[in-house]
């Protein structure tokens, strides 16, 4: 049916299966940051949700070429 999603992905994971990312992204699916490991967020820092954010998107960008949603 070639329909499209929106993947939330934690970079943890995206960073041990980049093949996965790029068939996802190369299937037309839009990719967004789910965090680095999916931890309790409102338990965390500020600098520390910084942390499992920016972690993820720079997988991402260096996976795909661009960051995530």
């Amino acid at each position: 049916h070639r329909v499209r999603a929106m993947f939330f992905v934690c970079g943890e994971m995206a960073d041990g299966n980049p093949d996965l990312l790029r068939e996802m992204a190369d299937d037309g699916h839009v990719v967004g940051n789910h965090s680095w490991s999916h931890p309790l967020i409102p338990k965390l820092s500020r600098p520390a949700i910084r942390d499992e954010l920016g972690r993820t998107s720079d997988v991402v960008e260096r996976v795909l070429g661009a960051p995530p949603l």
